[in-house]
C-alpha cells in the first residue's frame, strides 16, 4: 500500500500554537516599517502558513479556514483570499494506510475481509475524511472514512482557532463577525462528522 508521507499531528492544540507563533513572527518582521505593502505581504505570508498547517491538521481547523475563504471577501484582500482558497482543492491527502486501518477498525476483521481491491489512492480528500473505491461481493462500492479523532476534536479546534486568528483579522482594520463565522463552522462540522445522521437524512 503506497504512502503519502502525510499524517495528522498527534497533538492538535500544540500544532496550532506552533502555527500561531510562526504567524506572529511573520507579522512582527513585516510591520516594523508600518508600510501598507508590508502589511499586505505579512497577511499573505500568514495566510500561506495557515493553509499549510491546517491543511495537514484536517478536521475542524481546516473546515473553519475553508469557511473563512468563502465568507472573507468583504474583509480580506483578494491576494489573501486566493491563498486561503487553496484549501478548497489542494489539501494533501492523509497516508492511506492510516485510513485503511481505520476502515478495518470500524468494520471489524471479519467484515473487512469481505472487501477486495481497496484502492491505495483516495477518490477524494476533504476536511474530515477520504473516500475510497473497493469491491464487495463482486460489486463496486465507495467507502467514506473519517480521519481519526476528527469528530472528538471539533470543539477544541474551534476554540483554539477562534483565539489564535483574531489577531490575524484585527490587522484588516474592519469590523468582522468572526465569532459568528467560527460558530457556523462548529455547527457544520458537528453535522458533517455525524455519519449516522447523514445516513438517516439520505433515507
Amino acid at each position: 500500500m503506497a504512502k503519502t508521507k502525510n499524517e495528522i499531528p498527534k497533538s492538535r492544540k500544540s500544532y496550532l500554537l506552533k502555527m500561531a507563533a510562526k504567524m506572529l513572527v511573520q507579522q512582527g518582521k513585516k510591520y516594523m516599517n508600518n508600510k501598507p505593502e508590508s502589511r499586505l505581504t505579512a497577511l499573505v505570508e500568514q495566510a500561506d502558513t495557515l493553509v499549510n498547517h491546517v491543511g495537514r491538521l484536517k478536521g475542524a481547523a481546516m473546515k473553519a479556514v475553508q469557511t473563512i475563504s468563502v465568507e472573507g471577501y468583504d474583509f480580506l484582500p483578494p491576494e489573501v483570499i486566493q491563498v486561503l482558497e487553496k484549501l478548497q482543492s489542494q489539501a494533501p491527502p492523509i497516508d492511506s494506510q492510516v485510513l485503511i486501518e481505520q476502515i478495518k477498525s470500524e468494520l471489524g476483521e471479519e467484515k473487512f475481509k469481505l472487501l477486495d481491491n481497496i484502492h491505495a489512492e483516495p477518490m477524494a480528500s476533504a476536511s474530515i475524511g477520504q473516500v475510497y473505491e473497493a469491491t464487495y461481493k463482486w460489486c463496486k462500492v465507495v467507502i467514506k472514512v473519517q480521519y481519526p479523532g476528527v469528530a472528538e476534536s471539533v470543539d477544541g479546534d474551534i476554540d483554539t482557532l477562534k483565539n489564535l486568528l483574531k489577531a490575524f483579522f484585527t490587522v484588516t482594520q474592519k469590523k468582522i463577525k468572526f465569532d459568528a463565522i467560527m460558530e457556523e463552522a462548529r455547527r457544520v462540522l458537528k453535522l458533517e462528522t455525524d455519519y449516522l445522521h447523514e445516513q438517516k437524512s439520505l433515507i
